[in-house]
C-alpha cells in the first residue's frame, strides 16, 4: 500500500491503535534532550512541534509503559497527529528501507 496523506489521515481518523503507535513513532524521532523535557528545542521539523511536545510526549510516555488511552486522550491524539502525516510516511520510508 502506498503511503499518502490521505491513507496515513484515513488511518488516524479510522483506528485507535494507528493513533497510539502514530504518537509513539513522532515520539521517538524525538531528540533525547527534547524527550527528557518533553519539550521541543530543535527547529527541524522533525518529532513534535513545541505547542504539541508536552502533551504528546506525556501520552508517548504512558504508551511506553504498558497504559492504555482513554477515549479523549486517544481523540486529542488522533488530532495531534493528524498533521504529522509527512513524519510518519519518512519513518515508514525509513524503517521498510532498514
Amino acid at each position: 500500500m502506498e503511503l499518502t496523506k490521505s491513507t496515513i489521515q484515513n488511518l488516524l481518523a479510522t483506528n485507535d491503535r494507528a493513533v497510539a503507535r502514530a504518537i509513539t513513532v513522532i515520539y521517538a524521532r524525538q531528540t533525547e534532550d527534547e524527550q527528557a523535557t518533553q519539550s521541543t528545542s530543535k527547529s527541524n521539523g522533525i518529532g513534535f512541534n513545541g505547542r504539541d511536545a508536552g502533551f504528546a510526549s506525556s501520552l508517548a510516555e504512558k504508551l511506553g509503559k504498558g497504559w492504555t488511552l482513554s477515549p479523549k486522550q486517544v481523540s486529542c491524539g488522533r488530532k495531534m497527529m493528524m498533521k504529522y502525516w509527512r513524519q510518519l510516511i519518512d519513518a515508514s520510508n525509513e524503517k521498510a528501507s532498514a
